[in-house]
């Protein structure tokens, strides 16, 4: 479980191995390197797998912490 603060921002970078997050609370953007932008509130199950490249650049937008669950899938 990882709790992420108000005005919290992940510059770009990717997973340093797959993760599966379900967001529980707050809300907050992901942009791709191709300039795309999601949405992350409560609800969104989400599976990083980007382990190369810039990676994503994230903040928390809400006035609340984001909280996310993250599991670590096991390798191959």
């Amino acid at each position: 479980m990882r709790v992420v603060p108000s005005g919290w921002v992940r510059d770009w970078g990717p997973a340093d191995h797959p993760i599966l997050a379900v967001y529980l609370s707050g809300e907050g953007e992901l942009e791709a390197s191709d300039g795309d932008t999601k949405r992350i509130s409560a609800g969104l199950v989400l599976l990083a797998e980007d382990t190369t490249g810039p990676g994503p650049r994230v903040r928390v937008t809400s006035e609340e912490p984001v909280t996310v669950l993250q599991v670590h899938p096991p390798a191959d």
